[in-house]
C-alpha cells in the first residue's frame, strides 16, 4: 500500500497535536521519538529527532503517518551533493527537506522553506519542523536538552 500524493498532503497539513506537552532533545549519536495525532485522534502520527555524534547540529528530523509512510524528512547537513530523480541538485553540507512523492518517496530534496529560522539550533529547528508539520499548541511546548529546560513557550501566565 502507498500513499497519494494528495493524502500525503492532506496528512502534512492536517493539524496535529503532541501526545506529551514536554520534549527532550536527544544526545548526539541518538534519536527520540514524539508521537502526535491529529485533533480527533484518529490518524497516529510519529516525528523522530536524530542528531550526529561528531557534529551535533548534524540533525535529521522525520515525520511518519502510522510509522509506516514517511511524509517528511529534513536533513539540517547533507553530507555531499543530494541528486534528485528530476536531475537538479542540493549542494553539499545544505538543510533540506524530502516530502513524501508517490513516484520517487523520500528521494525528491528541496531548500528548507524560510520558516525553518535557524536550522544548525536543534531546539529552534524542532519548533519550526512542528510549526511546518502544523502541530498545534507549538507555544507551550517545553523542551529539555540534556538534562535541562532550554525552552518553554508562553504558558499564559504574567511574570
Amino acid at each position: 500500500m502507498h500513499l497519494s500524493n494528495d493524502e500525503a498532503q492532506f496528512l502534512i497539513h492536517l493539524q496535529k497535536r503532541l501526545k506529551q506537552i514536554q520534549v527532550a532533545i536527544p544526545e548526539p549519536s541518538k534519536y527520540n521519538e514524539y508521537g502526535l495525532t491529529d485533533l480527533d485522534s484518529i490518524r497516529n502520527f510519529v516525528a523522530y529527532m536524530w542528531r550526529a555524534e561528531k557534529n551535533p547540529s548534524k540533525s535529521t528530523y522525520i515525520l511518519f503517518y502510522e510509522k509506516r509512510f514517511l511524509l517528511l524528512r529534513l536533513d539540517t547537513y547533507g553530507s555531499g551533493v543530494h541528486t534528485n530523480p528530476d536531475g537538479s541538485t542540493i549542494p553539499p553540507h545544505t538543510p533540506h527537506i524530502h516530502i513524501y512523492d508517490e513516484n520517487h518517496g523520500d528521494h525528491q530534496a528541496y531548500l528548507l522553506p524560510e520558516l525553518f529560522s535557524d536550522p544548525q539550533n536543534a531546539v529552534q529547528t524542532l519548533l519550526d519542523f512542528f510549526e511546518y508539520t502544523h502541530v498545534v499548541d507549538v507555544d507551550k511546548i517545553q523542551i529539555v536538552e540534556q538534562g535541562s529546560l532550554q525552552y518553554e513557550g508562553q504558558t499564559g501566565m504574567d511574570g
